[in-house]
Order: structure tokens, then sequence, then C-alpha cells
């Protein structure tokens, strides 16, 4: 199973799951963790066999670069904007030293961000957490839907202070419409991938269910209606 994950390197598709995401700030932000949480006892059965990506190598332009983001708004904006110009390199640095390292030890989860030049994106809120070892940033993304209008995705961006500056550790989104956002922890790969397995499964049975209650079987042996 290959994650299709511009949202988890954002991903507007988690596995095409992300498609309902006009989930409020403030909600998305309650469902956060104030901190990024070792979950290490949740594992997916078969991540062991996976096979591991090539490892990105980050030129020193771009540390450079990431070096002189101060804030964590500024570290959100430069996220997105790697994701909207497909630059592996960046997203790469701008992850904490534990998502880095571990999603690096997945095929599943290689950072393969598709571009999207036509996208818009913006910051709206910033809050320290953790005794400000931590920060929630939320974030919009907007993209066209085909039709001559847009799609919004709402993400809260979960973020650690670091040696080198504030990282990506994690994010909060609406996987499912109606659900409460979702908290993906980067730094927890088997973790992660188990709750969009289990949130792609529910998904598959929704639909299955809405087909069927619209195109119920018909009874072969029952009475032709005149």
């Amino acid at each position: 199973m290959r994650c299709a994950v511009w949202f988890a390197w954002c991903g507007v598709c988690l596995l095409g799951l992300v498609g309902c995401g006009s989930k409020s700030g403030n909600d998305a932000a309650a469902n956060a963790q104030p901190a990024v949480q070792d979950t290490s006892s949740s594992t997916l059965p078969d991540s062991t066999s996976a096979s591991k990506p090539e490892p990105i190598v980050v030129s020193p332009q771009v540390q450079e670069k990431v070096a002189k983001l101060q804030s964590p708004d500024a570290v959100v904006m430069s996220f997105l904007s790697a994701m909207r110009d497909g630059d592996e390199q960046t997203i790469t640095a701008l992850l904490s030293n534990k998502a880095r390292e571990a999603t690096g030890q997945h095929e599943e989860l290689a950072i393969q961000p598709p571009g999207s030049p036509e996208s818009t994106y913006r910051v709206e809120t910033v809050e320290l957490v953790d005794n400000e070892a931590g920060a929630h940033v939320s974030s919009i993304w907007s993209e066209p839907d085909g039709q001559g209008g847009s799609v919004e995705y709402e993400v809260v961006w979960v973020l650690r202070r670091e040696t080198d500056g504030w990282r990506i550790a994690g994010m909060a989104t609406m996987i499912e419409e109606g659900s409460p956002p979702l908290f993906l922890n980067f730094e927890n790969p088997e973790e992660m991938l188990a709750l969009l397995t289990a949130a792609q499964q529910r998904r598959v049975e929704a639909e299955a269910a809405a087909y069927q209650a619209q195109n119920p079987a018909v009874d072969p042996n029952a009475p032709v209606q005149r």
C-alpha cells in the first residue's frame, strides 16, 4: 500500500481520504495533541516488510534557507510552498529529526510531493503549547476543483522546537466527513498507517452500504408487479 501522501506530505489525498476538510480551525486545534506523544505501542502488521525508500539528500543551500526560518508560521509557510512546488529537499529538512528518521524507514511514506502550481495556501493561527516547546499552526490549502471553483482543506500542523529550530512532527485534519480531526504523528509511521488504513476501510464500507441502499438487490423469486 503506497500512500498518496500529500497531506501527510501534506496530502490532499491521504489514501484519497482527505476531501471534506472544511472543519473549523478551533475544532481541529482542539483535537491536535499538545505535544507529539510516544505511541510506539501501536503497530501495523505488515509494516516491517516494507522496503526503505531512497534517502533524500538535503543540499547545503536548502539547509541554509531552512536555518533562517525563526518562527512556527514561517516553517509551515515554507513547508506548504515546498508541497506546492514539489520540493522534496525542503520538505525533508522541515521535518523533525524523529519524523525524518521514522518516515525514512517506510516505502509507503516516501516523500513524493506531486507539485500543484495552481494551489494556494495561507496560515491562520499559531498557538504555542507545552511551555513553548511545541506549536500548533492552522493552515488552509485551496486548489481548483476542476469545475471552475475551488476546494479547501484545513490542517493544523504540530511542531516541536528542536536545536535547529521549529520542525514539523505531525498534523491534525478531518479525514472523514462528520468525524473529529484525526491526529497523524509523523514520528510514528506505524500508528499513522494503521489509522489511515482503518479510515480507508470505514470509507469503503460506507460507500458499499450507500450503494446497496440506492441499488437494492432484486429477489428473482419475487412476483412481478403489473
